[in-house]
């Protein structure tokens, strides 16, 4: 058998990984900062986003409960309390990696803490990743409405009979 050597090349003097330059952790500290805010902003709106939510759900059912009232209104409030609730939860998980982000990175940078700078890179990575996934999805309902509006159209058009004179 063959005895595998392990060489540290790292000595006890030099430091290992990345260092940050002073510059880079004021620019992080400022990033914290505005990330806290807009966090914030985002629970706000959030919250704001789901009563608005729950109040045309509310406002739409007593709408159609009128005797002069059509049954779209209450067909029209649940889907559009639903749609704006979803908005909401998006908004609170938006607020909360940024939040979760700006506080980290305070931490991290203030305490000399790699760990926490560590984590807030991550809740800013997963605030990217949700990002993207939610891209996807609205570019993902794009092509699916144009291929319907495209086939609704070829379907309506055949459908449509020229006047005979």
């Amino acid at each position: 058998m063959e005895e595998t050597e392990i060489i540290d090349s790292h000595t006890p003097s030099q430091p290992q990984g990345l260092v940050l330059l002073p510059e880079a952790q004021d620019f992080l500290l400022e990033s914290g900062k505005w990330a806290r805010f807009l966090g914030v902003v985002a629970y706000i709106s959030a919250a704001l986003v789901v009563l608005l939510g729950l109040f045309f759900t509310t406002a739409m059912s007593f709408l159609s409960r009128l005797p002069t009232a059509s049954p779209m209104p209450r067909f029209l409030g649940g889907w559009l309390g639903f749609f704006y609730i979803l908005i909401g939860v998006f908004h609170f998980f938006v607020g909360r990696y940024l939040h979760q982000f700006g506080t980290k990175i305070k931490e991290g940078i203030s305490y000399q803490d790699a760990d926490a700078v560590s984590t807030s890179l991550g809740k800013l990575k997963s605030l990217f990743k949700l990002g993207g996934v939610t891209t996807i999805v609205v570019l993902s309902l794009y092509v699916l409405i144009i291929v319907a509006v495209i086939i609704g159209a070829i379907i309506g058009f055949s459908m449509v009979r020229p006047a005979s004179y």
